[in-house]
C-alpha cells in the first residue's frame, strides 16, 4: 500500500483522515484489534486538534477582511470631513471643522494600530462622534451620519468576531502545519504499515478495510499528483 503523498494539503489530509476513521469505525471486524484501538484514537485526537486549528485559521483570515472594511470607511469618513470643511458654504464649513476636530484627536492614522489597539481607539472616536454636540453637526453634513453609522456596524462585526478568535487561540496549542505532520507520521508510519502485514496475516479480518483505505489514498495521491504537473507545465 502506497503512502500519503507528503505534499497533500491540510484540508485534503483532514477529509482524507475524516474517511479513513469511518471506514474504521463503521468495520466490526476490527473492534478487538488493540493496535488500531490505539493509532485511531490518536488520530481522531489530531484531527479534533486540526478541525480547531483550520476554524481559528478561518476566523483570522475573517478577521483581516472586517478590518479592511472598518479602515476603509475610517479612512472615508475622514475624507468627508475634510472635504466639508473647506467648502466655501460657512455653516456646513463650520459644523463640519467641529466634527472634524473630534476625527483628528484619533485620525486615519489608527488603522495602522494592531487589532486590539485599533479596537480601542476607534470605539473612542465613536463615542466622542456620536455626542449630542457632534451629531447636530454631523446631520447636517449629507452622508456624514450614513458613513459613521457604516463604521459602527463594522466596528461591531469586528469585535464580535475579534472574540470569538481571542477564544479560539487560547485553546490552540498547535499549528495545523505541524498537526498535519503528526497526523501523516500516525497514518504513514503507523496505521498503513500494520495493514500491510495484517492484510496478508490475516486478510478475512483486515481485507476490506485494507482496500478501502488504499483506494481513498490511491484518490487523494492522484489529485496531488495531477496538481504537481499542472504547477510544473505553468
Amino acid at each position: 500500500m502506497k503512502k500519503i503523498h507528503a505534499s497533500i494539503r491540510v484540508t485534503e489530509l483532514q477529509t482524507v483522515s475524516k474517511t479513513i476513521i469511518s471506514y474504521y469505525k463503521n468495520d466490526a471486524k476490527l473492534a478487538d484489534d488493540a493496535f488500531l484501538t490505539q493509532a485511531f484514537e490518536s488520530l481522531e485526537t489530531l484531527q479534533a486538534q486540526m478541525t480547531d486549528s483550520i476554524h481559528n485559521d478561518k476566523i483570522e483570515s475573517n478577521l483581516a477582511e472586517l478590518d479592511s472594511v472598518r479602515d476603509k470607511l475610517l479612512s472615508n469618513l475622514g475624507t468627508a470631513l475634510e472635504g466639508y470643511s473647506v467648502l466655501p458654504l460657512p455653516e456646513l464649513a463650520e459644523k463640519a471643522q467641529k466634527a472634524l476636530a473630534v476625527f483628528a484627536n484619533y485620525g486615519k492614522k489608527i488603522a495602522a494600530e494592531s487589532f486590539a489597539s485599533e479596537s480601542a481607539l476607534l470605539d473612542g472616536l465613536l463615542l466622542d462622534i456620536q455626542k449630542e454636540e457632534i451629531k447636530a453637526c454631523t446631520k447636517a453634513l449629507a452622508g456624514v451620519d450614513l458613513l459613521i453609522e457604516q463604521l459602527q456596524a463594522a466596528q461591531n462585526d469586528f469585535s464580535q468576531s475579534y472574540a470569538e478568535y481571542t477564544a479560539s487561540s487560547a485553546s490552540k496549542a498547535v499549528s495545523a502545519t505541524e498537526l498535519r505532520k503528526q497526523m501523516l507520521s500516525v497514518l504513514n508510519t503507523s496505521i498503513l504499515p500494520y495493514l500491510d502485514a495484517m492484510y496478508i496475516a490475516q486478510k478475512a479480518v483486515f481485507g476490506n478495510f485494507a482496500q478501502n483505505v488504499e483506494a481513498e489514498i490511491e484518490k487523494i495521491n492522484s489529485i496531488i499528483k495531477a496538481r504537481k504537473a499542472k504547477a510544473e507545465k505553468e
